[in-house]
C-alpha cells in the first residue's frame, strides 16, 4: 500500500481507474490499441540466423558421415592404415567440437526467438485487456482487479499536497507498462513539478 501526500493507495487506484476508462473510450487511442494487436514483430533476422545454423548442422552432419565411411574403408593391409585412421579421427574430432558449438549457438539463437515470440503474446494480451477494460473491469474481484492494474500500469507521478486543490485530481501521469506516450494531456495536466513517483506493484 502506498500512501504519499497523505493518499491511500486505495484512491490513487480508483483516479486510475477512472483515466483508464477515458483512456479507452477515446477514439485514437483505441485504433493504435487494435493498430499494435495486429501488428508483428519482425524476427526475420532472427530466423535467418537459425536457419544458417540449420544449414551448418546439415553439412558436418554430412562431413562426418563422409569420414566415417572412409575410415570404415580403410584396408587393413594398408601400409598407412593406422595413420591415415587416426589422421582421420582427428578430423573426425573436430568435426564434433564445430557441430557442437554450432548447436550451441542455435539454442541461444532459438531463445532468443521465443523470448520475442512470448514478449509479442503478452504485449497483446495487454493491448487486448485494454480494450475490454471498460466492460470487465467492474466484474472482477478487489484482487483481479490490482492484478489488472499492476499488469497495465508501471507507475504513477502525484502532484504535489499543495498542487492538489488547484488540479482537483491527485495523479499528474500515468505510465503504461508497454508501448505508449504518456497520457498527460487526457489527465489534465497542468504542467506542476512531480512530488513522488508510487508504484502500483508495492
Amino acid at each position: 500500500e502506498c500512501h504519499r501526500n497523505g493518499i491511500s493507495s486505495e484512491r490513487i487506484e480508483k483516479e486510475v481507474v477512472e483515466y483508464t476508462k477515458r483512456l479507452v473510450h477515446n477514439e485514437k487511442f483505441v485504433d493504435y490499441v487494435k493498430m499494435k494487436i495486429g501488428k508483428s514483430i519482425d524476427v526475420t533476422e532472427i530466423e535467418n540466423e537459425l536457419s544458417s545454423y540449420d544449414k551448418k548442422l546439415k553439412a558436418l552432419e554430412r562431413n562426418k558421415k563422409n569420414l566415417e565411411k572412409d575410415i570404415d574403408n580403410l584396408l587393413d593391409d594398408d601400409k598407412f592404415a593406422n595413420r591415415k585412421r587416426a589422421d582421420m579421427n582427428k578430423r573426425l574430432d573436430k568435426i564434433y567440437e564445430d557441430m557442437d558449438s554450432v548447436e550451441s549457438e542455435r539454442i541461444d539463437c532459438l531463445n532468443r526467438l521465443q523470448a520475442v515470440q512470448e514478449q509479442q503474446l503478452n504485449e497483446k494480451k495487454i493491448y487486448q485487456m485494454l480494450l475490454e477494460f471498460d466492460r470487465i473491469y467492474d466484474k472482477l474481484s478487489m484482487d483481479e482487479q490490482r492484478s489488472v492494474l499492476q499488469s497495465l500500469i508501471s507507475e504513477i507521478q502525484l502532484y504535489k499536497k499543495d498542487e492538489i486543490k488547484e488540479s482537483k485530481t491527485y495523479i499528474k501521469k500515468i505510465k503504461f507498462a508497454f508501448d505508449i506516450e504518456n497520457i498527460g494531456e487526457i489527465l489534465d495536466n497542468k504542467g506542476n513539478h512531480v512530488e513522488a513517483v508510487c508504484l502500483l506493484s508495492n
